[in-house]
């Protein structure tokens, strides 16, 4: 069970706070919580790599933006040690930041900081809760608090995947904490990821080996096809199609360097 607080506010891309009555969280089905046997926190690699993204229409796929992230095994206090996954996509008109910290025991994720021209939404997952706050360019400041049954994912579905366990042909439920989500009560998302088997793919000059691959099954029927490495970069491509089974849209790795980031002497 949770609930949201009273305020309400509309933002450009990120969370709109809504009052909204109880619901029923059970986890149902073959869940997989943070904190699983099945999931590998430690094969997750430090890595950075760039994603092209490609949108397909009435014109064939043309690239509409890069996204460039970078993943390194940090703390975030002392007692903290963390996964930090920093994103920054960009176009010609626009761009966005994307931060999380992943609890590097579970994958769970404690912080996020997302950031669009209108302003930056932070979410902090901590002891059963969820609490968000909106601070907008225009000096406009909201926050709502919600109360998890069980704690969740978010911000990084493909690392979760990387690090999965499981046999050919199984079907999972996984929870998260989406951040395109236009309320925060639908934001609480539960996916149903399948893993297929394994193929080879080459992205000439960039890439080249085996890849797991996963279907991801979202509420409205839309779904993800996520291809993944077992080392870094891990992603290697994603796919997304409507309801209807049209693909719309691409990830495609385009350069990456799995050089271990270092700071200091």
């Amino acid at each position: 069970m949770y609930h949201t607080s009273r305020w309400s506010i509309r933002t450009t891309g990120l969370l709109l706070l809504t009052l909204a009555a109880p619901l029923n969280a059970q986890v149902q089905g073959d869940s997989i919580l943070p904190g699983d046997a099945r999931l590998h926190p430690e094969q997750i690699q430090e890595h950075t790599a760039t994603h092209r993204f490609v949108q397909y229409g009435a014109d064939g796929p043309v690239e509409v933006g890069r996204l460039s992230r970078s993943v390194e095994r940090v703390h975030h206090t002392a007692d903290e040690p963390s996964i930090l996954v920093s994103m920054q996509f960009r176009n010609p008109t626009r761009s966005g930041l994307d931060i999380v910290y992943l609890d590097a025991r579970t994958l769970s994720s404690s912080v996020r900081y997302l950031t669009a021209p209108t302003g930056m939404t932070t979410m902090y997952q901590l002891d059963g809760g969820l609490h968000v706050t909106y601070s907008g360019r225009n000096g406009q400041r909201m926050t709502a608090d919600t109360v998890l049954s069980y704690p969740r994912f978010g911000g990084s579905s493909d690392l979760v995947l990387a690090s999965l366990d499981i046999p050919q042909g199984a079907t999972v439920l996984i929870p998260e904490i989406s951040g395109s989500a236009s309320t925060l009560e639908s934001s609480l998302i539960m996916n149903a990821v399948t893993y297929q088997g394994t193929e080879r793919i080459d992205i000439p000059g960039v890439w080249g080996g085996t890849v797991s691959v996963f279907r991801q099954v979202r509420n409205n029927g839309s779904s993800v096809t996520y291809f993944i490495a077992q080392d870094g970069p891990h992603l290697i491509r994603q796919d997304f199609f409507t309801a209807e089974g049209e693909r719309f849209l691409s990830w495609e790795l385009a350069e990456y360097s799995n050089q271990r980031i270092r700071y200091g002497s």
